[in-house]
Formats: C-alpha cells, sequence, structure tokens
C-alpha cells in the first residue's frame, strides 16, 4: 500500500505539513507527526529535505511533544511555518496544552524554534512570543501561525486560526523582527459557510491578487480578493481540492519565485486507514506550483521537476476515435505511473462522455467520468476497495481540448486538470490485480488526441 513518491513516514501518523519553505537552496518539509502509533497523538514534526521538491531524504525529528508523565496527556507541538532567515531557519509553531491534564495553562500559545544545521532546534525563546488568544474569544482555539512578508508596508505578518461566530476567524500580527509581535485584529471572518472553526490559514499575494486558504466543515478553503495590510476582502470562494483526500495544505515560495504548496492527502473524515495495519498512517501530496485561474479562482499544476519521477519508457497514443457506445481503449495495467490524456472536445459528439477507469479489476475500480455537454467531471470512488466512498464533481473550463495530468501511486491518485482543477483521493485497492487503466466512451463518439502513460519511481534519497 506504501506510496512511492508520496512523502510518508516510516511508522507512526502524520497529518498537516508544516514549516514548508527553501532555506540553503533545499526545500524542507515538516509534518505533524506521531511516531508512537498509527493514529494521532501528541503531535511532534517529523522533517524531510530535498533538492528538487521531488525527492525527499528523512532528517530526525525536528520537534518533540512535551514530556509527560501522564499517557493520555496529549499536549504537543502543532502546526506551524517557517521562515528562511540567512542562516537561520526559524519556525513558528503552536504550543498545545491539554487542558484535561494542565487545567490552569492556556491552550494554544505561539512558539520559536530556531536552527543554524536543519536538524537541531532550539526553543527560542522559551517563553511564548504569542501568549494565548486576545481576550474576548469564544473559545481557546488560536493556532496554526503562518508568517509571512507584507509588501504592504514592507514588514512582517502572521495568520493565526480561531473560532467565531457564526464563522471561522483569522487573526493577523504584525512585527518588525520576527521576535516581538502586535495584534492587528481580524483580517477576516467566516460567515458560518466554510465552518465555525478556521485552521492552518495562509495568506500570500498571487499574481495581481491575494489569496487566504484555510481548512473548515474538514475541507481546504480559498478566498481570492484583496488585502490592504490589514483586512481581507473576498471576492471568490471554492474549494482547494474538488475530491476527498485534501486538508490543511501549506504556501510557500521558493528561491525562484514560485508559488508552492503541499497538503495532506487525507481530512478528518476519511473513515478508514487501510495502511494502519503496516503500522502507519498520512501521505503527503506532491509539490503543487499555484496560479490564478481564468475565473479568478486559485488553480494547482504539478511542478516540471516531477518529470525526473519517470523510471521507464512511456506508452504512447496517437489520435483515436472511439464510437460505439462502451467502446474501449486499455491503456495499461499498473499502480505507479503518470497518465496523461488530451482529449479533443471539439471533434467529440455534444452528447457524449467518457469514462477513464483506474485501480481496475473485476473486483474494483476508481471511475473518472467526463460529460462533454455539462462539462462537468466526477470522481467516483464507489466500487474503490478501502476508499471513502463517493462522489466527487467539479465544473471545468475546457473549450476545444480537455487535458488530464493523473499521478497514481498506489495507494492514491491526484488528478490535475488543464484549467488548474485539481482532485485528491485515498483509494487502498483490495486486491493486488487491480492495476487496470481503461479509456472508455458512452452515448456517442469521443476522440482522444493523445494519451501517455509513464511509469514513475521512487522519491526517497
Amino acid at each position: 500500500m506504501r506510496p512511492q513518491y508520496h512523502y510518508t513516514q516510516y511508522q507512526g501518523w502524520i497529518n498537516d505539513p508544516a514549516g514548508l519553505s527553501q532555506w540553503k537552496g533545499k526545500h524542507h518539509l515538516f509534518s505533524q507527526f506521531y511516531p508512537d502509533d498509527p493514529f494521532w497523538g501528541p503531535m511532534h514534526w517529523a522533517h524531510a529535505e530535498s533538492e528538487d521538491a521531488v525527492h525527499w531524504r528523512e532528517l530526525p525529528v525536528a520537534l518533540y511533544a512535551k514530556p509527560t508523565d501522564e499517557a493520555r496527556d496529549t499536549s504537543g507541538r502543532f502546526t506551524g511555518s517557517a521562515v528562511a532567515d540567512g542562516d537561520m531557519l526559524r519556525l513558528f509553531l503552536t504550543d498545545f496544552t491539554d487542558l484535561n491534564f494542565h487545567p490552569n495553562d492556556v491552550q494554544e500559545t505561539v512558539l520559536i524554534a530556531t536552527s543554524t544545521d536543519g536538524i537541531n532546534f532550539d526553543y527560542d525563546p522559551e517563553d511564548p512570543v504569542i501568549p494565548g488568544p486576545p481576550p474576548g474569544g469564544v473559545s481557546p482555539i488560536f493556532r496554526d501561525p503562518k508568517v509571512f512578508r507584507d509588501p504592504t508596508d514592507d514588514s512582517w505578518k502572521m495568520v493565526l486560526s480561531a473560532q467565531g461566530e457564526p464563522g471561522g476567524l483569522i487573526h493577523l500580527y504584525g512585527s518588525d523582527d520576527q521576535i516581538s509581535w502586535s495584534d492587528f485584529g481580524i483580517v477576516f471572518s467566516g460567515d458560518g459557510s466554510t465552518g465555525p472553526i478556521f485552521e492552518c490559514p495562509n495568506l500570500f499575494p498571487l499574481e495581481d491578487e491575494w489569496v487566504l486558504f484555510y481548512g473548515g466543515a474538514g475541507l481546504g478553503w480559498y478566498e481570492v480578493g484583496s488585502y490592504n495590510g490589514s483586512i481581507f476582502v473576498s471576492e471568490k470562494t471554492g474549494l482547494i481540492d474538488a475530491g476527498p483526500a485534501s486538508y490543511a495544505m501549506q504556501w510557500y515560495k521558493d528561491e525562484a519565485g514560485r508559488d508552492l504548496a503541499i497538503t495532506w492527502m487525507g481530512n478528518w473524515p476519511t473513515p478508514k486507514w487501510a495502511s494502519r495495519v503496516n503500522g502507519w498512517a498520512g501521505q503527503q501530496s506532491i509539490t503543487r506550483e499555484l496560479f490564478i485561474r481564468r475565473d479568478g479562482g486559485l488553480g494547482s499544476r504539478p511542478i516540471p521537476e516531477l518529470d525526473s519521477l519517470a523510471s521507464g519508457q512511456a506508452t504512447e497514443f496517437g489520435r483515436y476515435q472511439l464510437q460505439k457506445e462502451g467502446e474501449t481503449l486499455t491503456i495499461g495495467h499498473t499502480d505507479t505511473a503518470r497518465l496523461k490524456l488530451v482529449v479533443d472536445l471539439s471533434a467529440s459528439d455534444a452528447d457524449s462522455a467518457f469514462s477513464v477507469y483506474l485501480y481496475r479489476s473485476r473486483a474494483e475500480e476508481v471511475r473518472l467520468h467526463y460529460i462533454v455537454a455539462s462539462r462537468t467531471l466526477k470522481l467516483e470512488t464507489i466500487k474503490a476497495g478501502y476508499a471513502q466512498a463517493g462522489t466527487w464533481e467539479a465544473e471545468i473550463m475546457a473549450d476545444d481540448k480537455l487535458s488530464l495530468d493523473i499521478f497514481i501511486d498506489r495507494s492514491g491518485l491526484e488528478i490535475f486538470v488543464g484549467d488548474g482543477t485539481v482532485m485528491s483521493a485515498l483509494v487502498w485497492p483490495k486486491y493486488q490485480e487491480s492495476k487496470g487503466i481503461d479509456f472508455v466512451a458512452y452515448g456517442g463518439s469521443i476522440v482522444l488526441e493523445s494519451a501517455s502513460l509513464t511509469p514513475l519511481g521512487s522519491s526517497w534519497c
């Protein structure tokens, strides 16, 4: 079940990516981590580094949960971010205290941990730089600091998430030195439609817009709009990922100036983690580049460096017309590959549709179904092994051509559409035979302009 080019831990549980950064030429990926069990527990920070944001080398655990004599104490080091500051890598993290065992403490504060070698991290200062939420809040939730350089006033800013009424809240703090922070108030308030509690906020400029995204109601949401240094005004809202396996995405800017992101391929409503039988649970997405879609929403595309994962000759298909109901083009038989498809919609019948079947055998399958007339892409996992069963859909902005770039990796897949839509899912097939990949036409003639299936290798250094 273990993915070959998605980051996983050798054992235990991981969820939110944290501290994403490029420092001294290397990309750094931290993850919320509990090493003792494939279930959530007292949070540590796992750590890996990469030359290309694709191939990862495991490093020692960066942050450990606070020592305790009580096995049920879940106090730990919750999600945060990183700033590359010359010879120092500075982590901003949520210090979480389990009030069941420490009733007189503050539940969530902000600490700093620093390193000059990328291996050993010291808490500096030892006291919180932000000692807790401002007075008057509706709950003690106050977490997930994300620090960014604000070009509106050339200062450091930090966003943190909280609970509000009726919707979640995002706090804004400012600093000149990353050590002393001032409360700038609420930068954004939700209306309740995206949940009463926000998590893992990110605020940053992208092209000519500002983007805010966060987790709410078990899903990842984006807001595209304007920001004046203290208030964000949303002009367009949507889901970061139209599939069921994405939460707590974090953004960072690399040394080339690209806006990159990684998301946890999971969410809290995920009903089953089949990999727990092997002692691990949780995986991170491949690295994505963010951009503004032509409809003004937030788009994602795979970074070019992922081409380096190719481990063999691609199987290529030229222009191919499928005319009969249910006519099938068998593309391959694998569960570790990259599948690229381009469909010529202008040459296809207006009342036609097609399906791409993945992880297919007589017993199970994942179905990706596109309806030409409605421009609707549907991801169906109802018959997909131990997957979270359901149907997810998105309206696609495709005119004459529809392009799909699909990353298949043993127990999960990421589907990138040419317009910037992305759909992610965990699958966990029940049977080793479930590796079939078929392209099937329905309702009329479908013209497949091109297809390629490339075997991919391991991302571990």
